[in-house]
């Protein structure tokens, strides 16, 4: 079995992220989406930041205790060159890495929006108690969510 660790640099835009995609049903750079506009959400930011902090450190500490090898990777940067991703699959499965030049039709969904949420986030958390906004609930690692993930599914959240 190989293991891919995907993570994010940027977690702020991630959780901005999440919360745009939640709110417009647009999960991917490829989808088509309905027109609803996500309106910025202070504490759904929050809660989805220290979310996107826990399921890193969970998975992570799994991997570790379980003495699973696993590389590590960053999602942007494999948008301009995924062939580390593609090195490792390969490495994995034992096979030589294809000659060819890879591309990835994946990219981030960062606009100008993002940009002013990130700014209004910054300056809110000066202002605002960030812990008044920790997750009541967190998403379950169990095997349904971790199918409900790879098939670019919400996952179905239960109480901490």
């Amino acid at each position: 079995m190989g293991v891919v660790f995907l993570e994010r640099r940027d977690r702020l835009r991630q959780a901005i992220s999440y919360c745009r995609a939640k709110a417009s049903g647009r999960w991917r750079s490829t989808m088509g989406g309905e027109d609803r506009v996500p309106q910025y959400d202070f504490a759904g930011i929050c809660q989805a930041y220290f979310l996107i902090g826990q399921s890193y450190a969970f998975w992570e500490a799994y991997l570790r205790m379980a003495d699973l090898p696993y590389d590590h990777l960053f999602y942007e940067d494999l948008l301009d060159d995924p062939r580390p991703y593609v090195a490792s699959v390969a490495r994995q499965l034992s096979i030589e890495v294809p000659n060819c030049e890879f591309r990835t039709n994946l990219r981030l969904q960062r606009d100008s929006c993002t940009e002013e949420w990130a700014e209004r986030f910054r300056s809110d958390a000066k202002s605002k108690g960030l812990l008044a906004h920790l997750p009541k609930k967190v998403a379950p690692r169990n095997i349904n969510n971790l199918a409900r993930f790879l098939l670019k599914k919400q996952m179905r959240l239960g109480q901490v």
